[in-house]
């Protein structure tokens, strides 16, 4: 994978002799039975040689990853996740992921989805566990045998879509989906059945990092985002205050500031696009602001 690179499209996905990609539109890619190559683990543990930054990417794509043995850790939108073994992990578009570490010996896979896949699986089904999703990543745990019988699925598709003789694939991968996210959904509905019931505040504290996370590029200011929550400022900081032990201005200026990075690591636009993407009055009043949080300049950083 390039090093640098801003939007993750399914033609960037890491080429590998296991890969399948499907008219373009759902990738499926594994290692298990063959534990962890060295390549794997090489390239979710580099950074960025250039300032020891770690390797941002943003997905344009749902992604679903999940682990039969091993762990990988990762940080997801400013936040730190690990994926252990009987654990799936569901991003959707967005997602700005920094690669971390990956345990050796880990058996994962990953199935990815463009939206043309995602109306395959529009069903009842599919909006229950849309309704279930937020723009923060989301992971549950299966039952050993549910993992076993969800991996059996994902094989059952691989088998598919190599097989030149099967017709209807379309429809067959239907089924194949509609069966993983019955799974899926039980394990996230056993999940809320057990874990505890967030109260008020956090759950206040989560709406609030998913309006950052949906509307950072264009509104920084606390009051915008207070009154999305039909609540005042004051409040609102406290809460996230209390809660995080920062304030709501340092959480947006921390996503800010993450888009900023991840688009000069992509090159696809100049420092004056970035600024006006990130709705900033010129360039260089978007170059202080950079400078100040990051240390040196958005060109040194390129």
């Amino acid at each position: 994978m390039e090093q640098k690179i801003e939007k993750l499209i399914f033609s960037m996905i890491p080429n590998s002799s296991h890969k399948l990609n499907w008219k373009d539109i759902m990738i499926l890619d594994d290692n298990l039975g063959v534990g962890t190559p060295s390549e794997m683990r090489n390239q979710i543990n580099r950074s960025d040689s250039n300032h020891n930054e770690p390797l941002l990417v943003r997905l344009m794509f749902s992604l679903l990853l999940f682990c039969k043995h091993g762990r990988m850790d990762i940080r997801l939108n400013l936040e730190d996740y690990s994926l252990n073994e009987n654990e799936i992990l569901i991003l959707v578009p967005g997602t700005i992921g920094e690669y971390s570490h990956l345990e050796e010996g880990s058996e994962l896979g990953l199935v990815a989805f463009s939206d043309d896949a995602i109306r395959y699986a529009q069903t009842s089904l599919g909006n229950a566990m849309k309704n279930k999703l937020h723009y923060q990543p989301t992971k549950i745990k299966l039952r050993a045998k549910h993992m076993q019988r969800f991996i059996s699925i994902y094989e059952q598709m691989r088998e598919v879509l190599n097989d030149p003789d099967t017709q209807h694939k379309e429809e067959i991968l239907d089924g194949y989906l509609r069966v993983m996210g019955s799974y899926t959904l039980q394990g996230m509905e056993e999940e809320q059945q057990t874990a505890r019931k967030p109260s008020r505040k956090e759950d206040i504290l989560h709406k609030f990092l998913d309006l950052v996370h949906e509307h950072h590029q264009n509104e920084r200011s606390v009051s915008y985002y207070a009154d999305e929550l039909c609540l005042s400022p004051k409040y609102l900081s406290r809460i996230v205050q209390e809660i995080t032990g920062r304030h709501p201005t340092d959480w947006i200026r921390d996503y800010v500031i993450l888009d900023a990075k991840t688009m000069l690591k992509s090159c696809e636009y100049t420092i004056q696009q970035i600024s006006e993407r990130l709705h900033f009055p010129n360039q260089s009043f978007f170059g202080k602001y950079f400078k100040k949080e990051v240390g040196c300049s958005p060109k040194d950083f390129r």
